[in-house]
């Protein structure tokens, strides 16, 4: 199938060097007859896809009950990585590591809640520095009005947290994201989701999503001097693909930079994923607003 055909939220395409192939993640929610957890699809050529494999399902005991959100998938010291959002009726939303030996699963669930659990967050990201693993991620703006990026420290193993949250940014940082919102008529309202770093060279960025108005849904982009402390300068404007976003960038084995994201924000099942070239210019990410060929 083409990714046309695949309704997805929250892309993530994990390039993998040992099958020299590509897999894009989704919860199920498009699969009904799959039940709460995630699957993939996987193409040698990000043209043709495979039909959905299911590579997560919970067991009775997980505590996630809810959402199964956002899942990325890294591959570090020679195993599989998944992260992703969670929650239940008696425990607020966070992320969580689960783990395999094949991009293809089967994940099981591997470390604590990584992020702080009295605080909604979700939309974890990780970042590898120096010997270090970090995860980046959002503190819900159902909690504080205005939503923030933050950040933690994780074991070398990703089983837990071993520092306190830092704050990075507030949504509102940026002027082009918009409070007044028609999920929350009498309050002034910022979300922040979808972080992902983006390094090309010395080229430093971090990608993440909100709203422009009650319409436009979009990527915008805060430049960092670290991207583990609060030394972000925003984007005057969001990239130039509206109502979209949740936005991530994939390297191809041709060493070509795509945005991955979600289109038709808006449009309930009917979002799917595209893929835009995106490079620096003069230090300022730029995206072809045109869809990729291979699309």
């Amino acid at each position: 199938m083409k990714l046309k055909d695949i309704n997805i939220r929250d892309p993530f395409i994990l390039k993998d060097e040992k099958s020299h192939s590509y897999y894009l993640y989704s919860n199920n929610g498009s699969h009904p007859e799959f039940g709460k957890g995630f699957c993939t699809y996987v193409s040698k050529d990000l043209k043709d896809w495979s039909d959905p494999i299911v590579v997560f399902k919970p067991n009775k005991d997980f505590w996630g009950t809810n959402d199964f959100w956002a899942p990325e998938v890294y591959c570090y010291k020679n195993e599989y990585y998944l992260i992703a959002t969670f929650s239940s009726e008696n425990h607020k939303r966070g992320c969580q590591i689960l783990k395999a030996s094949s991009p293809l699963g089967p994940f099981e669930v591997y470390s604590e809640i990584v992020t702080p659990e009295d605080n909604n967050c979700l939309d974890g990201t990780l970042y590898f520095k120096d010997n270090k693993v970090y995860l980046i991620y959002c503190h819900e703006w159902i909690e504080l009005d205005i939503g923030t990026v933050e950040v933690v420290e994780l074991s070398s193993d990703l089983r837990r947290r071993i520092s306190d949250p830092v704050l990075l940014f507030k949504g509102t940082d940026a002027k082009w994201v918009g409070t007044d919102l028609w999920f929350a008529p009498n309050r002034k309202v910022c979300i922040t989701d979808g972080v992902f770093v983006f390094e090309d060279g010395e080229n430093k960025a971090l990608l993440w999503s909100s709203y422009v108005n009650d319409k436009d849904y979009g990527t915008g982009v805060a430049y960092p001097t670290d991207f583990t402390k609060p030394t972000y300068k925003q984007s005057e404007k969001i990239l130039d693909i509206f109502d979209a976003g949740h936005s991530m960038v994939l390297n191809t084995f041709e060493n070509e930079n795509y945005l991955v994201l979600h289109v038709n924000n808006k449009n309930h099942g009917k979002e799917r994923a595209e893929l835009h070239r995106i490079w620096f210019e003069n230090g300022e990410v730029k995206v072809d607003k045109n869809p990729a060929e291979l699309n």
